[in-house]
């Protein structure tokens, strides 16, 4: 079984650890209704991916809307 040959010295634990910060989502500006979305997605706002429309959103909002009035 393998144990430490030595102490672990603070700079060296800080430095393995330098890798294991969080970052932020990065977000970008919709096209069409400059709503922040993720890249490479189709806004979930206007329904729009690079500059098509992708996504009916009056579609989804009543199929929503029923959804949520069939549970309630």
């Amino acid at each position: 079984m393998g144990l430490p040959g030595s102490k672990r010295t603070k700079i060296s634990r800080n430095t393995r650890r330098s890798h294991d910060a969080l970052k932020g989502i990065k977000t970008i500006a919709c096209e069409n209704c400059k709503a922040p979305i993720l890249p490479h997605q189709a806004c979930q706002f206007c329904g729009m991916y690079k500059g098509r429309k992708i996504i009916d959103t009056e579609k989804r909002a009543t199929r929503r809307a029923r959804k949520v009035k069939k549970f309630s």
